[in-house]
């Protein structure tokens, strides 16, 4: 959790002054994990920084849940969305 809670004050600046709402909601009770920190860190923040460059207005939601031992990363958001010819690259 300390981990994730510091990733999201990283975060929280690049919706500072805009008309994107950042929310995130970060269970206290996460089970410890052996991670790649820095590899987690980046995806998070790719994935973060994605979602509001474009999402104009709204809001950009990041949640975690554990699950039969996973750990589910979800970021959600009000932008207009990825199209259907460039969904099967969004992993290149």
């Amino acid at each position: 959790s300390e981990f994730l809670t510091d990733t999201i004050e990283m975060l929280a600046h690049y919706f500072d002054g805009s008309d994107v709402q950042f929310m995130a909601e970060i269970p206290l009770d996460l089970p410890f994990i052996d991670i790649d920190r820095t590899r987690i860190r980046q995806a998070l923040i790719n994935l973060i920084t994605n979602a509001r460059r474009f999402t104009d207005t709204g809001s950009v939601k990041f949640s975690i849940q554990a699950q039969d031992n996973c750990i589910f990363f979800m970021v959600e958001d009000t932008g207009r969305g990825i199209s259907p010819d460039k969904i099967n690259l969004i992993f290149e």
